[in-house]
């Protein structure tokens, strides 16, 4: 009786970090693809890598409200400004023929119209096919273990209060073996749930190893703050062409604030339309998000770019506005297939 609680302390214990073993190799396996090849990534494709969908859609958005092709006015609602022309970028265009409808759109609507868009998809792909993103189904595994561990925790919780209870009627002896069961089964079990909530975090990101280096050094080229500069404040006023700047320094500035936006959020635009830009509207019996083509619509709460996204396990920071004005919140997640979100929560 010295040693009934402390043998099947011992066997759980042994069983979660079996498990957790388990999860860090499959983890590391599924991060160590290797890139492919080819051009350096571009605005978007680094958007998507930093923010998921959304941060990809909100940078969109943004460049063509700098190049003066799209007109932002309270209250988010896009419209497009006569002879703005068309985009070779996919997303771009996406954005541009949503916003031409009568009377505009919403960015909450340009955002969840482009879910399952062409513009996002094609991201998710190229990024995927380069070996920055792991495929969805690749994580499968990943999470059947993590599913056995929160088995695990069960078992340990149980046994715990089960243990508690035979000290506290005395059917066990207060010994120290006993006791030291106790103890360490409390321990396991408070490890194992920070693994298993740390898991559940890595599982919703989907980056490989040279995603984040890819990020990692894109962020030394683009700075927080490099948005903006004085230097080129004209260019938030007009297009391309706006007098006073050669095409070279727009040119410069363009890439500057892309660049900052993709990989930090809406703050770096420093301009009045970039909160409102975040804003997020429910249409008629909205009330919570959808799961579609790797990104998520949250529900309630702030609508900051995905938490899951562009570190381990969290975000790189520097989220998009909601609608109430804040660049953090709570952006829902859908779990382990999601990733980012795109439309965001109210």
């Amino acid at each position: 009786m010295e040693l009934v609680l402390l043998v099947p302390a011992i066997v759980i214990a042994v069983l979660i970090f079996s498990v957790s073993s388990a999860i860090g190799r499959e983890h590391r396996r599924v991060r160590s693809a290797h890139p492919l090849g080819g051009p350096a990534l571009d605005t978007y494709e680094l958007a998507y890598l930093a923010g998921g969908p959304r941060r990809a859609v909100n940078t969109a958005i943004a460049m063509l409200s700098v190049q003066g092709r799209l007109r932002v006015a309270r209250g988010g609602r896009l419209t497009t400004v006569a002879g703005a022309g068309g985009s070779r970028e996919a997303i771009e265009q996406e954005v541009l023929d949503l916003a031409s409808a009568p009377g505009g759109r919403s960015a909450g609507e340009v955002r969840r119209a482009m879910a399952e868009g062409p513009g996002v998809i094609g991201l998710m792909h190229r990024l995927t096919g380069r070996g920055y993103l792991i495929p969805d189904s690749a994580l499968t595994h990943g999470r059947d273990l993590n599913r056995g561990l929160g088995w695990c925790l069960v078992v340990a919780g149980l046994g715990w209060a089960v243990s508690v209870a035979l000290v506290a009627t005395l059917i066990v002896p207060i010994s120290v073996p006993n006791i030291l069961g106790l103890v360490f089964l409390t321990i396991v079990g408070v490890v194992g749930l920070v693994r298993y909530n740390s898991t559940q975090l890595r599982l919703r990101n989907q980056l490989t190893n040279a995603g984040y280096e890819a990020l990692n050094a894109a962020r030394v080229t683009h700075r927080r703050g490099s948005g903006y500069s004085p230097a080129y404040a004209p260019v938030y006023e007009g297009h391309p062409g706006h007098s006073g700047h050669s095409g070279h320094d727009n040119a410069f500035a363009y890439a500057a604030v892309g660049g900052a936006v993709a990989l930090y959020g809406l703050g770096e635009l420093n301009t009045p339309d970039a909160e409102e830009i975040g804003r997020e509207d429910q249409p008629p019996g909205y009330s919570g998000g959808g799961c579609a083509a790797g990104s998520c619509g949250g529900g309630g709460g702030g609508t900051s770019d995905s938490s899951s996204w562009g570190s381990d396990p969290g975000g790189y920071g520097g989220g998009d506005f909601s609608s109430g004005g804040s660049d953090s919140g709570g952006g829902s997640s859908c779990g382990g297939g999601c990733g980012g979100g795109c439309g965001g929560g109210g």
